[in-house]
């Protein structure tokens, strides 16, 4: 049974489970890129496109495309304003930024 808990993260079959494990393994284990893509199913240069993608993401203060956005805790917002009004700020954001 623990095998099975086990696999879920290794072996994720979700597009954006998958997606989020390997900038994870990229980022936050620092494993090599060509070595990340094989592992999940990815050619090197889709990959390296995933990596880009997210780093302007987070330059861009979006929220990447496998988390939810986080409240913003404030005031009441009125019910006719547009939601664009809504900002996630960066410090709530957790990327990874290329610096």
């Amino acid at each position: 049974m623990q095998d099975n808990y086990r696999r879920f993260f290794l072996e994720p079959h979700q597009p954006l489970h998958r997606r989020y494990e390997a900038l994870r393994a990229v980022f936050v284990d620092g494993q090599p890129q060509v070595e990340v893509a094989k592992r999940f199913g990815y050619t090197y240069n889709t990959l390296r496109r995933l990596v880009s993608d997210f780093r302007a993401q987070c330059r861009a203060d979006q929220v990447p495309p496998f988390s939810l956005p986080h409240p913003v805790v404030g005031p009441p917002v009125s019910p006719t304003a547009q939601p664009s009004s809504v900002q996630t700020p960066r410090a709530l954001l957790m990327c990874a930024v290329s610096r």
